[in-house]
């Protein structure tokens, strides 16, 4: 599996294809086999597949049409027998139209489609996946105690806008905080409160970022459009530089 959104371009192309001896700076002496190559004969798991770079994406369809990769700094064709799945959060139709993902792959990727409710959809599932994330995260703590945390109802009228990931990250933010046999009912309080107010600002800011891009930076037509002074925005763009 690979998270195609956590690598820069170079090195998700060096981790997917491989690479020759000396095909640049710092390449291992004999190469390195690709993901696609390891994967011979079995599955490989691409994530967030929609932030993959388009020079890549053409690389990939070759992968999925010819059944062929080419390592970087190579010259030989391996032949790879691959299943390809991927998942991502992005509407990629909306990407072809925006020239941002490429439509042959689109439709070669798009065999069987799974679209996987929002998590507020699927409240059942919030106990076991925090039950899951504190096992991993928290060894130390028993089983009646991971299953109260996890049923607290904090967690389920929380409306998950990040679906698993942001219920992930809550869950590691309490695990580091939270000390083994205390009361957690004052601690999750907290950190929800917090988690609202930065989702707040993080909305704030992307409005205040759309508005000037409208106005293609016209901060007088700004703040009329946002019903602010000037003042006022240049005090909120002056507290995101520095944030």
């Amino acid at each position: 599996a690979v998270n195609c959104a956590a690598l820069p371009e170079n090195l998700l192309e060096s981790e997917l294809f491989g690479y020759e001896e000396g095909s640049f700076t710092g390449a291992k002496k004999g190469g390195k086999p690709g993901l696609f190559e390891l994967a011979h004969g079995g599955t490989i798991f691409l994530d967030e597949i929609g932030e993959m770079p388009l020079p890549l994406q053409a690389r990939l369809l070759r992968v999925l049409e010819e059944h062929e990769v080419l390592r970087i700094g190579g010259t030989r064709i391996l032949p790879v027998n691959i299943r390809v799945v991927a998942a991502t959060n992005r509407d990629l139709w909306e990407m072809v139209i925006q020239q941002r993902f490429r439509e042959d792959l689109y439709y070669r990727l798009n065999v069987l489609r799974l679209r996987l409710s929002p998590l507020r959809l699927r409240k059942e599932d919030i106990p076991l996946l925090i039950g899951k994330f504190l096992s991993e995260l928290r060894g130390d703590l028993k089983q009646d105690e991971i299953l109260a945390i996890s049923r607290h109802p904090m967690f389920s009228a929380h409306d998950w806008p990040g679906n698993v990931r942001e219920l992930k990250n809550m869950v590691e933010r309490f695990a580091v905080l939270y000390a083994k046999g205390t009361g957690f009912s004052e601690l999750l309080t907290s950190l929800f409160q917090d988690q609202t107010v930065e989702r707040s600002a993080c909305s704030e800011r992307s409005e205040l970022n759309r508005i000037l891009k409208e106005v293609r930076g016209n901060k007088t037509e700004a703040a009329k459009r946002l019903g602010i002074g000037r003042t006022t925005l240049w005090r909120k763009l002056r507290n995101d530089q520095s944030g």
